[in-house]
């Protein structure tokens, strides 16, 4: 079965916005901290905390997706292209993430944060938090994080793409179109609009005889010499 163009443009869009609320979900970052006092300890943080702005790229995708299936036109255009600006910045976290090494201060910065902390192993503080003073000796990537926020854009990228290019047309003026239906009445009629045109044309037509014959019996009365208005007057 064919696919219209904004089927599969929304389809990808969709794709693209749950494969980067799904990164979100997954670690990201894996670093190992150092502090006296609770010594060495591995922390993990998940893409909801190091890039939070791919949660919210997710919902402004899902949500320009719902407004391209009720717009046509340039508007449906305006809304492909808010689209595709969320989806470029929903990618770079993930792009950035694949290509190098996290940066260890902002690294410390997230972990400084409780809400940001995931333990795995080792000993910290009862509320979990990583002390300011802690250093961060290591940080490495998970890549199936970050990749899976990177494919979820370029989906999302695409489908805004071709929504871009090539939008729902904008709905046909009402006098622009007529149903099939409508151009049957409008045959009908015209139809019997030419058979009463005819009618009167036919009966236009013998009335202007019945004239012209009136008026060549009258000449013919006067050139025999008879008066033609006497036999009207002796009707009278």
């Amino acid at each position: 079965m064919k696919r219209s163009p904004l089927a599969l443009s929304l389809l990808l869009i969709a794709l693209g916005a749950l494969a980067l609320w799904g990164s979100t979900r997954l670690a990201w970052i894996d670093a190992v901290v150092a502090a006296d006092q609770f010594g060495v300890q591995e922390r993990t943080l998940t893409g909801a905390k190091w890039s939070p702005e791919s949660t919210a790229v997710a919902l402004g995708l899902v949500a320009t997706g719902a407004v391209l299936m009720f717009t046509r036109g340039l508007t449906a255009r305006i809304v492909a292209a808010v689209a595709l600006v969320l989806a470029i910045l929903g990618g770079l976290s993930g792009v950035m993430a694949l290509a190098g090494t996290p940066d260890g201060s902002r690294v410390h910065s997230v972990l400084t944060n409780s809400d940001a902390v995931a333990r795995t192993s080792g000993v910290s503080d009862d509320d979990g938090t990583v002390p300011e003073w802690a250093e961060v000796t290591d940080v490495t990537t998970q890549a199936a994080g970050p990749a899976l926020a990177a494919g979820g854009a370029l989906l999302a990228l695409l489908g805004a793409a071709s929504a871009v290019i090539r939008p729902r047309p904008a709905a046909p003026r009402a006098d622009k179109y007529r149903t099939p239906g409508q151009l049957r009445e409008d045959a009908e009629e015209a139809e019997a609009g030419g058979e009463l045109a005819a009618q009167n044309d036919s009966g236009e037509s013998a009335e202007e005889l019945s004239e012209q014959d009136s008026d060549r019996l009258l000449w013919d009365s006067l050139d025999a010499g008879d008066d033609p208005t006497a036999s009207t007057d002796g009707t009278r």
